[in-house]
């Protein structure tokens, strides 16, 4: 709720100093703002053990034992989520002129809760530990009972993020109701509320099937333990370079004032460098989505 507000309050005092530099004599104006949100997609490697004891050197993660457990590495992309607010420039008066015109600086400060990667070990055992015969009209059949054991171990960095971006946009004709637009840019991130969690995910399951495979007398049960340790964590930086396109759409016809409101919708393929102190430099591509509404000045 914070983020929210501040953005809230950043966007509102935008727009009143825009208004009071609409008529300057500069050679550059306020064109737009902005306020929207986005999510993260990409295979970001989690930390190996070594890594971890760096970043959090009051423990030693390989000291533990997954002998007999496979290694599920991920990133939870959808997780990735910000709340945006962006500032666009005319790079020179009545910039938005003309088809193709002279470009757009657009500035964007975006924050973003729980920035996670991930690597998970898993093991499964089963075993029959018992029989249960069941006779019915003369047939008799037999019906075993499983013991199944899942065990896993998940590893999950996350961190809170501040992040600064620029970017030069090139706009098709503002005057239609649909515009299109690409670019180029480059942002900075800022880490902060970095952590490590532990968590064991424990589960017997006692599985009763018949001779076809499929479960008969309704006799199965689960049991389920989780448990969670959380390591504070260095903190780390990271910038991008990105290559923006996207829609924008007025939403109303009428008047000069209702026009100037559009809703926005962005693809953006990314190249991410991301480092822990400490840390080499991990190189990643991925892809932002980004949705939100746009006031024109």
């Amino acid at each position: 709720m914070k983020s929210i507000s501040l953005v809230v309050v950043l966007g509102l005092s935008l727009v009143l100093w825009s208004q009071e530099n609409k008529e300057s004599n500069t050679k550059f104006r306020i064109e737009s703002i902005e306020v929207g949100t986005s999510n993260f997609w990409s295979q970001t490697p989690g930390l190996s053990f070594e890594e971890m004891n760096l970043v959090v050197p009051e423990h030693d993660f390989s000291m533990m034992d997954f002998e007999g457990f496979s290694k599920n590495q991920s990133c939870c992309g959808f997780q990735h989520s910000s709340v945006n607010l962006g500032l666009n420039l005319g790079l020179k008066k009545g910039a938005t002129d003309g088809f193709l015109g002279s470009p757009i600086l657009r500035l964007g400060m975006s924050y973003n809760s729980g920035f996670q990667s991930s690597v998970r070990f898993e093991k499964r055992e089963s075993f029959t530990f018992d029989t249960i015969y069941v006779t019915f009209q003369g047939e008799t059949k037999p019906y075993p009972m499983d013991s199944v054991k899942s065990d896993s171990y998940t590893f999950l960095a996350s961190s809170d993020r501040l992040r600064l971006n620029a970017s030069v946009m090139w706009h098709t004709n503002p005057e239609n109701r649909w515009q299109f637009y690409t670019g180029a840019g480059f942002g900075v991130g800022f880490g902060f509320n970095s952590q490590i969690a532990i968590q064991r995910w424990l589960q017997n399951d006692v599985i009763q099937e018949g001779q076809d495979g499929s479960p008969s007398l309704g006799l199965n049960f689960s049991d389920v333990t989780i448990e969670e340790t959380i390591y504070q964590a260095k903190n780390p930086f990271d910038f991008n370079l990105f290559a923006p396109f996207g829609v924008d759409f007025k939403l109303a016809k009428g008047t000069k004032k209702l026009s100037r409101l559009h809703a926005f919708i962005d693809v953006v393929p990314t190249v991410w460098f991301s480092q822990y102190s400490g840390l080499r430099m991990k190189v990643n591509p991925g892809v932002f989505g980004t949705a939100g509404l746009r006031l024109h000045i």
